[in-house]
């Protein structure tokens, strides 16, 4: 078998195995993949995130999107290439965290590869466009003078916001903030909060390729932060209900205890789905 570095360049090699919400990050700086190919067959492949790299006060983290493996085999040469490539790294610990409906074979190649699998709820709770428009808080159509949507930005002034907040805020954020271009997100539903010239705050918002909707950053760093994040929530949320079908779905990743809470406030009693969780300390 021989290992193959999947890229933007050679991805369409995976086009009928990966889906497309996870091929999509293929190219972004924390992720990487790889794949296993016998004659001219993929036998196993798999896609991480890295995590924590530059953080001086947690171990760095891999954590693993998706795996394939035809046999155990495939799955033993797969993960003896990923510890060579994650060992460059200095990865202390490796993730896997899926629901319970989506795992399938995935528990049995993490398990043969020294993973301790335990059941676990997700960490992500999906609601729609619908969940959005029974919510209270939007009852009054009034949003905050000091709001502004993604749309409405300078490249260079985003830039500069992203940095104050990822500098100001103690938030679990993406690994690839900093680097993640405007378009990323959906300019029209994400939007951040201005004082004077300065951004303090963001409310980020992903469209998925499958057409899925994901927050992909939420903080706020000024002297009214929570005010201003709640204000950014509801002023999202009116631009997504406006764009949007009431079916599409939309992912609350619980990144954290505060945006545990910050989601619990306005979806009180949401539980994530049953889920898979393994792990394995990396030498």
């Amino acid at each position: 078998m021989k290992k193959q570095v999947i890229t933007e360049e050679n991805i369409e090699e995976l086009d009928e195995l990966l889906p497309e919400d996870i091929a999509e990050n293929i190219g972004r700086s924390s992720y990487q993949a790889i794949a296993m190919e016998e004659g001219t067959e993929t036998s196993a492949a798999m896609v991480w995130e890295y995590r924590y790299l530059e953080d001086e006060n947690r171990d760095p983290q891999s954590h693993l999107s998706w795996i394939i493996a035809k046999d155990n085999k495939a799955g033993e040469n797969l993960f003896t290439e990923y510890a060579k490539d994650i060992s460059e790294e200095g990865i202390v610990k490796s993730v896997a965290s899926f629901a319970a409906s989506e795992a399938g074979e995935m528990v049995e190649i993490l398990k043969a590869a020294g993973f301790s699998i335990t059941e676990k709820e997700v960490s992500n709770i999906h609601v729609t466009i619908g969940d959005l428009e029974k919510l209270d808080v939007l009852k009054k159509k009034k949003t905050a003078a000091n709001l502004r949507p993604l749309d409405d930005l300078q490249v260079r002034i985003f830039r500069r916001g992203i940095m104050n907040c990822i500098f100001h805020t103690k938030r679990e954020h993406l690994e690839d903030l900093a680097t993640l271009p405007i378009d990323w997100y959906d300019t029209d539903v994400s939007c951040c909060v201005t004082s004077d010239d300065r951004i303090d705050g963001f409310f980020l918002v992903h469209r998925l390729s499958s057409g899925r909707l994901r927050v992909e950053f939420m903080a706020a760093v000024g002297p009214d932060a929570r005010i201003d994040l709640i204000n950014m929530i509801r002023f999202s949320a009116f631009r997504a209900i406006e764009k949007y079908p009431k079916e599409t779905e939309i992912i609350l990743p619980r990144r954290d205890e505060s945006a545990e809470k910050l989601v619990g406030y306005f979806f009180p009693g949401a539980k994530g789905e049953p889920g898979i969780y393994g792990e394995r300390e990396e030498k």
